[in-house]
């Protein structure tokens, strides 16, 4: 598939297919090369938070374009629901993993100019509290 986004300047945007049976190994092969990359040059941490980045990669669709000098990546991904009362739960792996708030309820906040709340985080995240003492 060809498109052209007139707001990137002409960018030509393509996407490739793999053929659904091939799909499922060239996936495999993918995110173990990644993973073994990201254990080579990362800590646990930052590892485990790039794979979930990578894990909502693989269930989104992407769309790709190519300029002299950058790529320009766009990441649609699926919907989630972010809980109105208090804006602090969302169904994203994110927010379900870190209790922080995720890119949907910061799009949320940032739609309605509206900054964060302390209770839309987990107490074990709050500046000035004893990791020790949560529980």
């Amino acid at each position: 598939m060809l498109a052209v986004l007139p707001e990137h300047g002409g960018l030509k945007l393509g996407a490739t297919e793999t053929p659904d049976d091939g799909r499922e190994e060239v996936n495999r092969r993918t995110e173990e090369g990644i993973k073994q990359s990201l254990s080579d040059i990362c800590t646990d941490p930052s590892a485990r938070l790039c794979l979930s980045e990578l894990a909502m990669v693989q269930k989104s669709t992407q769309l790709i374009g190519t300029r002299k000098d950058a790529l320009i990546v766009q990441i649609l991904e699926n919907a989630h629901r972010v809980d109105l009362k208090g804006l602090s739960s969302c169904t994203c792996h994110f927010n379900q993993a870190f209790q922080l708030p995720c890119r949907h309820i910061l799009a949320v906040l940032d739609s309605n100019r509206k900054p964060s709340q302390q209770e839309m985080l987990s107490r074990l995240w709050e500046r000035g509290c004893d990791a020790h003492q949560v529980g």
